[in-house]
């Protein structure tokens, strides 16, 4: 292998020249080497690990509940770094982290609301490279009145015990929901889940205690050498995958669909799919001087010469 790595921080590759040589050393026709295994030409090397800067990103804000009157919206606020892998707010703790909900349309209306304000066609954004790092000096110059959702006393429901409910404001006294208001996820924008509690996260019950989300069909080959795929949704879930280049299952968030195969609901169920893969076996030994090998050519093209 070239001793050369191709990243100079983080995950990259080694590369070398394997060619078919006979019992003198002379050059052969691959053909000739057909019924050997062939040694990889590619692999992975690891450097120190690359400096990450962390920090929260936000979305945009959703259209407003109402057109007057005081109605709220609200956003994605995300810890990330640069590369937009997502990481505990923990990492991010020595940041102020930006409101995730605020009061808009604050004006009185003239008049009783017929026609409720309508939903954000848009949603949140599909993805995370929809987010921008959030700087103080933009948002609070916003045109738009800005201000976090009023009135709030004490710590945001989001630090209590429980959570929020539904509305997003108040502070819940039990779990799922227990002490809200019934009707709270009504006024919600994707409604109520089939408990008539908890609000849902997206369009078709997403994000409820019993929802399901749709999963890609596997891709084509081997899943286990799948690359982790987030999906571009935001319902975070739990899930593992199999790392191909360190050969081991590894914990990340799923965004809660689409995706591929490389997505199991444990660790143990990962490992029972891909925990046997081990790494490609070493070239066998050279057999009879006359009998075609394979050679191995490092970065200054010298042969190399399996021990008889």
């Amino acid at each position: 292998m070239s001793p050369q790595c191709s990243a100079s921080c983080g995950q990259g590759t080694q590369q070398r020249e394997v060619y078919c040589v006979g019992g003198h050393g002379e050059r052969l026709p691959e053909s000739a080497c057909a019924g050997l295994p062939r040694p990889e030409e590619v692999r992975t090397c690891q450097r120190p690990s690359c400096h990450q800067h962390i920090s929260y990103y936000v979305s945009d804000w959703s259209l407003c509940s109402e057109s007057c009157g005081t109605g709220r919206r609200d956003r994605r606020v995300v810890c990330m770094d640069q590369d937009h892998f997502e990481h505990p707010d923990e990492r991010c703790a020595s940041q102020f982290k930006p409101y995730t909900v605020e009061s808009c349309n604050t004006q009185p209306c003239p008049g009783p609301q017929v026609v409720p304000s309508v939903a954000d066609p848009r949603g949140h954004e599909s993805s995370l490279r929809g987010f921008r790092p959030y700087t103080p000096e933009v948002d609070q110059g916003s045109a738009r009145p800005s201000q976090p959702y009023i009135p709030v006393v004490g710590p945001h429901c989001a630090q209590s015990y429980y959570g929020c409910c539904p509305d997003g404001h108040t502070e819940a006294s039990g779990p799922r929901g227990e002490g809200c208001p019934q009707d709270d996820c009504v006024r919600t924008r994707f409604g109520c889940c089939l408990d008539g509690v908890t609000a849902a996260q997206g369009f078709g019950y997403a994000g409820c205690p019993d929802y399901q989300p749709p999963m890609a069909p596997p891709a084509e080959g081997d899943v286990c050498t799948l690359p982790r795929e987030v999906g571009p949704c935001f319902n975070w879930i739990s899930r593992f995958h199999f790392d191909y280049s360190q050969r081991t299952c590894t914990h990340f968030w799923f965004g809660g669909c689409q995706g591929n195969g490389n997505n199991f609901l444990s660790m143990e169920a990962c490992q029972r799919q891909c925990g046997g893969m081990a790494p490609p076996p070493p070239p066998p030994a050279a057999g009879p001087a006359q009998r075609p090998v394979i050679r191995v050519r490092p970065a200054r093209r010298r042969p190399y010469h399996a021990s008889k």
